[in-house]
């Protein structure tokens, strides 16, 4: 339910990477703080997706997944739904998204071309262009092309799974403008390949960021509890 795909596995996720986010989550709460480097891997994918759905790229993408990230390990006491976690997560990154984007417009790049996202050494990026992955990018350079709007709709919707339902209340509008929306970039993304919806690939993070995302999320962390421990005692 939860490919994982990293470079390193860590004693983490080789212990609690078939855990359901509810268990990790109370885990977490009892002072397992590894179980929260479970949570950030699995869910980084979907948060870096989000920001890339907005327009933003490279550094500012991930500084806003790890921030989002933190916010969720600060708030997990609170989180009395479990099962809602991802779209508690959904929520914040979009909010912070919307503020980057509102706060630093003049700032912000808006790209055609997936291959403007490398900012790290071209080798950690040699999957991208494996022929297998032509469908993908050219469904990406399409959806640099419609508005923000319809790309968040059809990508919340169509790629991240969320229902019509679920997507106008993460969007606060209605049902039926989420319907049009998504029928809007159908039409747009019909000059690709019949099979354009098979690939939900799109966006992804590559390995190099997502361990970069964990290490920095996890050592602000540690930081954070060695200053004021916010964690109950094992048991």
């Amino acid at each position: 339910m939860y490919p994982e795909k990293t470079v390193f596995m860590s004693k983490a996720m080789l212990l609690y990477a078939h855990h359901t986010d509810a268990e990790l989550i109370d885990k977490v709460k009892m002072g397992h703080k590894a179980c929260f480097e479970v949570l950030v891997r699995r869910h980084s994918q979907a948060l870096y997706r989000i920001g890339r759905m907005f327009g933003l790229v490279g550094g500012q993408v991930e500084q806003l997944v790890s921030e989002t990230h933190l916010s969720a390990f600060r708030n997990i006491s609170k989180m009395r739904n479990r099962s809602l976690y991802r779209i508690w997560l959904t929520t914040a990154m979009m909010h912070k998204c919307r503020a980057t984007v509102r706060t630093q417009t003049d700032n912000v790049l808006y790209v055609s071309d997936p291959s403007m996202l490398a900012t790290r050494s071209a080798c950690h990026y040699t999957e991208r262009f494996n022929s297998s992955l032509m469908v993908t990018s050219r469904l990406e350079k399409q959806l640099d092309k419609l508005p923000v709007s319809s790309r968040i709709v059809f990508i919340l919707h169509k790629i991240e799974g969320y229902s019509i339902r679920e997507t106008a209340k993460l969007l606060n509008t209605s049902e039926q403008k989420i319907v049009a929306a998504i029928e809007s970039a159908k039409a747009s993304l019909r000059s690709l390949a019949r099979n354009w919806h098979y690939h939900a690939d799109v966006y992804t993070i590559d390995d190099y960021t997502r361990n970069s995302i964990v290490s920095e999320v996890m050592a602000k962390i540690d930081a954070r509890l060695l200053a004021a421990p916010v964690l109950a005692p094992r048991a």
